[in-house]
């Protein structure tokens, strides 16, 4: 849908910061089709936007609220999240009252989700758990494969962006001397990346952030959320994104969360046992592409390293994470 006429009243919006919860009740209420709402608190989940968990008398909901600056962003997550519930992914869309997949307001684009009942987990708690998540992320890239061609979609920064961070990295001042530096830079020059070219991987639309902050489990099934990241990719590094981020647990690789991730994926996937044989070398580049987005996050705001992330620790893991996938494969 074009929002040729939101893009351009975005450029006149003059932004005002909402934190009165009868403000964002009211502003709800006039651009949603809902009422009657009873409830309403912020949400602890949300780093790109300010998230309000909303309870009217007929269901329960989400609102989130973005600068008016993501504009595209929105565009782009709306896009996809609407294309997934026409196949019965949720979360599901709340469409404003003039029938757009966002509203502008004077606090920022508003975008209003149908809540998911289930919880947010620390981590993946069995191997159950694991392989249904593994069946789900391999049911939604064959959704997504519908959408490989639409040109609206970007395309997710991966290996550009990698070389890029690298080399500011080494100019950078403020983490000289730095172990998680030295160690990312080193990892970095020792890649072949010429032979992500020479090779054919399959491509499609990506969630590119699986974390278990992006999450909900309920009693049968779990649902991934928050497509902000979401673009045109390599599916096998989509995977190896959610493997580091949920197979380390306790800064330590766990085997069976590994392979029944994998199991899982493998039984809904598209993929063919060719491209599986290379999930080693996507496992480091999909460690690498989080961990530029994390050094650029922290340069861009001026911060320090923090003693711990897991995409950091998991550069000190990879040959011993390599010698247990190929164990598996």
């Amino acid at each position: 849908m074009c929002h040729t006429i939101y893009e351009e009243m975005s450029c006149n919006i003059k932004e005002k910061t909402c934190n009165n919860a009868a403000q964002i009740r009211n502003i709800a209420e006039q651009l949603f089709p809902i009422d009657n709402i009873i409830s309403l608190k912020k949400s602890r989940y949300g780093l790109e936007a300010k998230t309000y968990e909303l309870k009217t008398t007929r269901e329960e909901l989400v609102l989130k609220c973005y600068p008016v600056s993501r504009i595209s962003d929105v565009q782009n997550e709306t896009h996809i999240i609407e294309y997934l519930n026409a196949n019965g992914i949720p979360p599901f869309l709340v469409k404003s009252r003039d029938g757009n997949r966002y509203a502008i307001s004077r606090y920022g684009i508003l975008v209003l989700l149908k809540r998911i009942k289930g919880v947010h987990q620390k981590r993946i708690k069995n191997q159950k758990q694991a392989k249904a998540f593994g069946m789900e992320l391999g049911r939604i890239h064959n959704i997504l494969s519908g959408l490989s061609s639409d040109k609206s979609i970007p395309d997710v920064k991966c290996i550009d962006y990698i070389l890029g961070v690298k080399n500011q990295l080494k100019q950078c001042d403020l983490w000289k001397g730095s172990a998680f530096v030295r160690e990312f830079i080193k990892t970095v020059e020792s890649v072949n990346w010429s032979s992500f070219s020479q090779k054919w991987y399959t491509k499609g639309v990506i969630h590119s952030d699986i974390t278990v902050d992006n999450l909900i489990f309920t009693n049968d099934a779990i649902y991934v959320i928050d497509y902000g990241d979401a673009g045109v990719g390599w599916l096998l590094m989509d995977l190896s994104i959610s493997i580091i981020s949920l197979a380390i647990i306790d800064k330590k690789f766990v085997d069976e969360i590994f392979r029944q991730i994998l199991l899982g994926y493998r039984a809904t996937s598209m993929l063919n046992d060719y491209e599986f044989k290379d999930l080693g070398e996507f496992i480091k580049l999909g460690c690498l592409r989080k961990c530029s987005a994390y050094f650029d996050y922290l340069k861009n705001r001026n911060m320090v390293i923090k003693k711990y992330d897991i995409y950091l620790n998991a550069i000190n893991l990879l040959p011993s994470i390599d010698k247990k996938i190929r164990g598996c494969l």
